[in-house]
């Protein structure tokens, strides 16, 4: 527009037309005005072209730091900042995905287990650990299947599985492992504890309240405890690993916690977790003289 007034001006003088020099400063004055209003709205518009494109990514880049993956922005046009905004669309798309992924398989692979593996100071071909075993079984459960509809065992096990491992990370135990109608439980690796027995006697206690009587429904329980060292680390092979521990004291909850069918016991703890255990409770029972399945000496057992 300053440019198209002084052409006009140029024209009008050409034409036998000449201005003044009153008229010529008015001239001036009015078409620098034009010139600096017209270049502020240009600089304005410019500057929110591309600021407003930069700041609504700000902003979805807060949200997604908040942890709101679903954000997006929308892409202005085919420019250098709209590839930008496109790009942060697939990036937002890519840690949404990702989080659901983390969020389903969180599901199966522990936490914790997550967390060691991740560590760079993890021996993962196996470290020892001074741990607290707790092997968990229905007992019975042969005759409880044969009798149920298969939807109905999977529900039974699933509600009694519920109560049981809400207890067991309560009480800053992993669950291993799930055998069947039974499962192995660890106090103790991967994460340490140094009360892992009193811990594991703890959790042991409290599953067997909150699964007695009417509480655990058609389904009896039979818990063995045992502490010892045990190698933890990875299992398996040809890509195919699992976190776990191996090794005699797992062997010896095991063989605990089948010998409840022959006392009656619902817990039998051994005497090396009673050893370790801050307090003894009173209410330990002992069990003299046990002969356990694959071991040539008795060893004593304390009921609950």
């Amino acid at each position: 527009m300053p440019v198209l007034g002084v052409v006009l001006v140029g024209v009008a003088t050409l034409a036998g037309s000449p201005a003044t020099e009153a008229q010529l400063e008015r001239v001036m004055i009015a078409l620098g005005m034009i010139a600096v209003l017209v270049g502020l709205l240009a600089v304005m518009l410019a500057a929110r072209a591309t600021a407003d494109p930069v700041d609504a990514a700000r902003r979805a880049m807060e949200q997604v730091q908040a942890g709101s993956f679903d954000v997006r922005v929308p892409i202005y046009d085919g420019t250098e900042v709209g590839r930008l905004q496109l790009g942060f669309n697939r990036m937002a798309a890519g840690l949404a995905e990702r989080e659901r992924i983390r969020a389903t398989f969180g599901s199966y692979v522990d936490p914790d287990v997550a967390e060691r593996i991740l560590e760079d100071d993890v021996e993962l071909d196996g470290e020892e650990v001074d741990v607290t075993i707790m092997f968990l079984d229905v007992r019975g459960f042969t005759a409880f299947a044969e009798h149920t509809e298969a939807r109905d065992v999977v529900t039974a096990l699933n509600g009694l599985f519920e109560r049981v491992v809400a207890v067991i990370h309560r009480h800053g135990g992993r669950v291993d492992k799930f055998v069947g109608d039974g499962l192995l439980a660890v106090f103790g690796a991967p994460r340490r504890l140094e009360n892992h027995a009193d811990a594991g006697l703890a959790a042991a206690t409290e599953i067997v309240g909150a699964t007695a009587g009417a509480a655990a429904g058609s389904l009896d329980l039979g818990i063995g405890l045992n502490s010892g060292p045990v190698v933890a680390g990875n299992l398996g092979g040809r890509g195919r690993l699992e976190y776990g521990v191996i090794g005699d004291p797992v062997n010896v909850a095991a063989r605990v916690q089948a010998h409840t069918r022959e006392t009656g016991d619902v817990l039998l703890v051994t005497q090396d977790p009673r050893e370790r255990l801050t307090a003894p409770p009173d209410a330990l029972r002992r069990r003299d003289g046990v002969a356990l399945r694959g071991r040539s000496e008795p060893i004593a057992l304390y009921a609950l």
